[in-house]
């Protein structure tokens, strides 16, 4: 206090026509922490700062009527501030350059202005670029802006956006090599693993290769551009869990990990080594605490789920920053997804979110972001020969045939099960007609002779309720009086029946001749969309 006293003896205040103490300059207060632990003599020191800033405020002339230094102080507060506007609006919009330097005010607040990005999101996605794998994730309570941070908005753009622009830009500077991008998308939910870019591939199996590395059968996608990069990305959120709960309307039920695959290779040198390396953009579902969300059913299902992977994750990191020889990776499908960004050959980033709505789970998200920095990955350039880059891509083109004849073959099953059931359906149709017709001939072919006696009321003579229900009359009827004109007429049950019969024929046969033209269609361009595929 001593020391803030002691600046505001000499800070510039004067009196306008507004304020009888206007502050005349911006100021900022800072606290810079270090700590170190006692029991280390050489290991690392954490640094960390606090700026406590109280901005001078914008003034019109005609309202102060200001003159000589009056007017020059406030020109100079007007100015810095419409820099500050210029630096956000630009921040917001994702441009590549941002003019901190047009102003003093903006230039000492660059990292507090959303520079979080170039200062530590950048330089990882360097390294991914230069052949690292890279993983970043969002952690923190439910509510807490994890999503927002990574997929952004129109206005303010996240992760998704920055990542891809960077990416892009980098790959159209480099006019000497040669890029190959792809993405996938996936979620674990309720701990199962499913493809957001293929609604048909769910419960993925997770895989390993002879190198550690897990691998999931996802749908892998090529992108050229930033657009595609987000295309594929609203596409997976239209699937993508979500629920409203008591703290949260738009709720992630699941957690998700977007992949961007990077292959970089010499233009010049034809079997030069080939680069690749991956990134993860990564949304955890916040932990949840039944005494405040309420929830039950499906909802209470999946937030144990959540919080079941969540802490699952915890020991992990507890177990590396501990050293201990046995990581429990496989308890969850999450930290098994992660085992290469938590100890293995990746670098990673933690972004911690906090909420004021919930206080103890915004002390938490901070200590546990500070254990992650205990734990050390081994990080390397990921480089394959050519013999390995041809090898790879056999097996990327044998496991996409494997999954493009596996949809074939369950669509092909879907148009015999169809096909199958209309022809059951015609056969039906026939055996009905069939039984109608023979009844029909045989009752109006013979009528026995009975004696005639008295009918209770309700009776239809030698014809059912049914039968009279729809139209039919007894043959003692036949023909009608109304209709006699003295020329020889059949019985109307046998023109019922022979029109109906050749009708419903007719129908049949056309509707079965329509089935197999459209089916032959169908069979033929399945057909040869098998043969491309294996060509």
């Amino acid at each position: 206090m001593e020391n803030m006293m002691q600046g505001n003896k000499i800070r510039r205040v004067a009196a306008t026509r507004m304020n009888e103490r206007s502050s005349r300059s911006h100021t900022i207060f800072r606290i810079i922490l270090e700590s170190k632990d006692a029991n280390q003599k050489d290991g690392p020191v954490h640094i960390s700062y606090l700026n406590l800033m109280d901005l001078a405020g914008s003034e019109r002339v005609s309202l102060t009527k200001a003159a000589g230094e009056r007017l020059k102080e406030g020109a100079n507060i007007n100015k810095s501030l419409s820099v500050l506007g210029n630096v956000i609006r630009q921040l917001s919009e994702g441009k590549e350059f941002i003019s901190y330097r047009d102003s003093k005010l903006t230039r000492l607040l660059s990292q507090a202005l959303g520079d979080v990005y170039g200062s530590v999101v950048k330089p990882l996605v360097d390294s991914f670029m230069e052949g690292f794998n890279a993983t970043i994730f969002a952690y923190g309570q439910t509510s807490s802006g994890k999503t927002h941070t990574i997929l952004g908005n129109k206005t303010d753009p996240g992760l998704f956006q920055l990542v891809s622009n960077q990416l892009f830009q980098h790959v159209a500077d480099q006019v000497d090599k040669r890029y190959l991008i792809r993405c996938s998308y996936i979620e674990i939910y309720n701990e199962k693993i499913n493809d957001l870019l293929d609604k048909s591939n769910q419960g993925l199996t997770i895989r390993e290769d002879i190198k550690g590395n897990v691998l999931l059968d996802a749908r892998e996608a090529v992108v050229d551009n930033v657009d595609k990069v987000m295309e594929n990305m609203m596409q997976g959120n239209k699937i993508r869990r979500v629920a409203a709960t008591r703290m949260n309307e738009r709720s992630s039920r699941s957690h998700t990990i977007f992949r961007i695959i990077l292959e970089s290779k010499d233009a010049n040198q034809k079997d030069g080594p080939v680069h690749i390396s991956y990134l993860n953009l990564m949304d955890l579902a916040g932990s949840e605490r039944v005494s405040l969300t309420k929830a039950a059913g499906e909802r209470l299902k999946e937030g144990a789920n959540i919080n079941k992977s969540l802490s699952v994750l915890g020991n992990v990191i507890r177990q590396l920053s501990e050293g201990k020889e046995f990581i429990s990776y496989r308890d969850s499908k999450l930290t098994r997804l992660l085992s290469q960004a938590l100890g293995g050959n990746a670098k990673s980033l933690i972004i911690g979110n906090v909420t004021l709505a919930a206080e103890e789970e915004t002390r938490s998200t901070p200590e546990f972001a500070q254990s992650t920095k205990t734990v050390k990955n081994k990080t390397k350039v990921n480089i394959l020969s050519a013999t390995e880059e041809t090898l790879q891509g056999y097996q990327n083109l044998t496991r996409d045939l494997e999954t493009r004849l596996k949809k074939q073959a369950i669509k092909l099953k879907e148009m015999d099960k169809s096909k199958q059931e209309y022809l059951l359906e015609i056969e039906r149709l026939k055996t009905e007609v069939s039984i109608v017709g023979r009844f029909q001939m045989g009752a109006s072919a013979s009528t026995p002779k009975k004696t005639l006696r008295r009918h209770t009321f309700g009776h239809y003579g030698n014809v059912s309720p049914k039968k009279a229900s729809l139209g039919y009359m007894p043959l003692k009827n036949y023909p009608p009086k109304e209709e006699s004109s003295g020329r020889e007429m059949r019985p109307i049950q046998e023109e019922t029946y022979e029109e109906a019969l050749a009708e419903a024929e007719s129908v049949i046969a056309e509707d079965v001749q329509v089935y197999l033209k459209d089916n032959a269609k169908n069979w033929k361009n399945l057909s040869m969309s098998l043969e491309n595929s294996l060509n």
